[in-house]
């Protein structure tokens, strides 16, 4: 005799996507005003003894574990094993692949027109900068593999296929983009390691690679939904809130020094995982065969 699922379908779809929205406007809203009237750009740490970072923190690790909690309280089996490619998910990839190749663009433009010191050749620029020491080195890489996950995002407007081989590899491409990303925020010194902005930024970078990881697995047909939605409400949040607190900042915090470039790829990104988390929760209300004929799903095995 089969059990009844604790929640029913419609039901774990409305409760993720509010708490998500919800926790996207209020960690965007808290993480902003935080930047603007406690953030010291000069230190590059909040004013003392504020414990606002640390409740930021721990509010994003609550919410975390609230959805991965109704994924769990699903039934295994019930969740969809489609991903679905429908306009708003098309439109939102090439809003994220736009905002891939304008980051990537930027930063190798501020390398090139830089002067860098290398200890093989002293002073260099142009493209003798490029590979000029570690971080340069990891800072390109990063730039190069940030094209091929643009062509991640904007390969579906392009092709019929989701699961089309080609946007495989380059979303494998992808997860080396954020592994170097990683590697860049480890590198720059122009920030204390230990600085909560940083260490927030690498947080976030992380959940955006976990969250490509898992959309992977539509793709390779070994989806793991339950873990598919937490990973992406979670890097929705995460990459909002720092992107919009970052520009915020940019343009309100006299001397805070942040790269225009990143801010936007993380924002268009954010809307890329919400438009498609949000197609995947409907999913989940409304069977794929019901769907109108012109979506274009990924059937894949459980």
């Amino acid at each position: 005799m089969n059990k009844k699922p604790i929640l029913s379908a419609k039901l774990f779809s409305a409760l993720s996507l509010a708490l998500t929205a919800a926790a996207g406007v209020l960690f965007t809203v808290m993480f902003s005003v935080m930047m603007v009237k406690l953030y010291e750009p000069d230190v590059h740490y909040f004013k003392l003894d504020t414990p606002w970072f640390d409740l930021l923190v721990a509010g994003v690790v609550i919410f975390g574990a609230a959805v991965a909690l109704l994924s769990l309280l699903m039934k295994k089996g019930d969740l969809p094993t489609d991903n679905k490619i429908g306009v708003a998910v098309t439109v939102a990839g090439i809003l994220a692949g736009a905002g891939m190749l304008y980051y990537a663009l930027t930063d190798l433009r501020a390398i090139l027109s830089s002067e860098i010191w290398s200890e093989t050749a002293g002073y260099v620029s142009g493209t003798g900068a490029l590979f000029a020491n570690r971080f340069n080195t990891v800072r390109t890489l990063s730039d190069i593999f940030a094209v091929t996950a643009a062509l991640y995002f904007l390969l579906p407007a392009f092709k019929s296929r989701p699961a089309h081989p080609a946007r495989v590899v380059c979303g494998f491409g992808g997860v080396v983009f954020f592994i170097f990303r990683l590697l860049v925020l480890y590198y720059d010194v122009s920030t204390p390691i230990n600085s909560p902005v940083r260490m927030f930024d690498q947080m976030a970078t992380v959940a955006a690679m976990l969250f490509l990881v898992y959309e992977l697995r539509f793709l390779l047909s070994d989806p793991r939904p339950r873990i598919y939605v937490p990973i992406a409400a979670v890097s929705f949040v995460m990459m909002l809130s720092h992107a919009v607190s970052q520009m915020i900042a940019i343009f309100k915090v006299e001397g805070m020094i942040a790269s225009l470039g990143a801010c936007v790829f993380e924002l268009l990104l954010a809307v890329y995982i919400f438009a498609g988390l949000s197609s995947y929760l409907v999913s989940c209300i409304r069977p794929a065969q019901n769907e109108p004929a012109e979506a274009e799903t990924v059937s894949t095995k459980e």
